[in-house]
């Protein structure tokens, strides 16, 4: 994780918690509005579509209940809201990683990113063919689109015949160009709101760690 603002000590251990791109704007943002620099510490909203070759979009990801209700996307389970990331640190696409800098707060913008500014070119080499009684061994009975764990590596059943298995272990966005409609909630500004912002992105439920600041530093009791 990125170094914090404030040093922090744990009371109790648990665990620990890309190239720059260009993504093609389909809405210019006004450099004089920008606000939103590398390292800062910010909450977003988003919608990430696939484009289609046939000029439709499917979408994939989004904090939003209503587009996921409106696009027949809802999961039950997941907790549709904004959260934290650090600008620039990599841990989403370059592309859109990429876009948040300069970014209003408060104004959504959309942007369209390349594959080769997103999950990357599909690599045919990874999709590989593996013996059907692999899976019958542990009581697995595969079916095209499930996803599996080989070897510490995750991918898509995409042919199940002849007692094999083809499974596809590129990323499932690799090859796609992807549409996102973003906007910044919020940045986090004070020591304690950088602080719990980490804790939410490492841990999640950042609000059931209690935190004590001090000259220089800060004390984190986690539970």
């Amino acid at each position: 994780m990125a170094t914090t603002m404030a040093r922090a000590k744990a009371k109790k251990s648990a665990g620990t918690a890309s190239p720059t791109a260009e993504a093609e704007p389909a809405a210019k943002k006004s450099a004089s509005s920008a606000s939103i620099t590398k390292g800062d510490i910010v909450w977003i909203d988003y919608e990430g579509w696939v484009l289609n070759p046939n000029g439709t979009r499917t979408l994939f990801d989004t904090t939003r209940a209503e587009a996921a209700k409106k696009a027949e996307r809802f999961d039950e389970k997941k907790v549709y809201a904004e959260f934290p990331i650090i600008v620039g640190h990599g841990r989403i696409l370059p592309g859109l990683d990429e876009a948040f800098i300069g970014a209003e707060i408060g104004k959504e913008t959309t942007i369209r990113i390349p594959p080769g500014k997103g999950a990357g070119e599909r690599d045919p080499k990874l999709v590989e063919l593996h013996p059907l009684r692999e899976f019958l061994k542990q009581e697995i009975h595969p079916d095209v689109g499930m996803e599996v764990s080989l070897g510490g590596r995750k991918g898509t059943i995409t042919q199940v015949t002849g007692g094999r298995v083809r499974i596809d272990y590129n990323n499932p966005l690799a090859g796609k160009t992807i549409e996102y409609t973003f906007r910044v909630a919020r940045k986090a500004e004070t020591t304690e709101e950088k602080l719990r912002a980490i804790l939410e992105m490492d841990y999640g439920l950042a609000d059931q760690f209690k935190i004590s600041l001090t000259k220089g530093g800060a004390e984190i009791v986690i539970p």
